[in-house]
C-alpha cells in the first residue's frame, strides 16, 4: 500500500477518534447539564411543596373547616351573613412596647392575649 494512502487512512482514523471523543465529551457535558437542571428543578419543587404546606397550615388555623373544604375542592367560598358585626381591636402602645422586646417576648405575650379574644368570642356566640 502506498505511503500516501496509509497516511490518509491514519489521518482519517485519527480524525474519527478525535471527533468521536469530542462528540462523546459534548454528549457527556449535555447530560451533566441536564442532570444539574433536573436536580435544580427538584430542589425548587421541594421548596414550593414545603411552602404550600406552610400556607395550608396557616389557612387551616385561620379559616373554618367548611371554607377549607371548599377551597381544597376548588369551589369558591362565598358565605353570606345577613347580619355581621366586625370587631377591631387596638393594643394601646403596642408598637412602643414591642420595640423594646425581643421577638420571642412579643410572640409569647400575643400567644396569651389572642386566645383570650378567641375564648371570649366563643362565649359571646360569635365566630371568627
Amino acid at each position: 500500500m502506498p505511503v500516501r494512502k496509509q497516511l490518509a487512512q491514519w489521518f482519517a482514523y485519527l480524525v474519527a477518534v478525535l471527533c468521536g471523543d469530542l462528540v462523546a465529551a459534548a454528549r457527556d457535558r449535555i447530560r451533566a447539564s441536564q442532570f444539574e437542571q433536573a436536580l435544580q428543578l427538584d430542589r425548587t419543587l421541594q421548596i414550593s411543596l414545603d411552602q404550600n404546606d406552610v400556607v395550608d397550615r396557616l389557612l387551616c388555623a385561620m379559616l373554618p373547616n367548611s371554607a377549607m373544604q371548599k377551597l381544597l375542592c376548588g369551589i369558591p367560598v362565598r358565605d353570606v351573613q345577613p347580619c355581621a358585626t366586625v370587631m377591631f381591636s387596638d393594643m394601646v402602645q403596642f408598637t412602643a412596647w414591642s420595640s423594646k422586646r425581643t421577638a420571642r417576648e412579643v410572640v409569647a405575650m400575643l400567644n396569651v392575649v389572642v386566645p383570650l379574644f378567641d375564648d371570649w368570642s366563643v362565649v359571646a356566640g360569635s365566630r371568627k
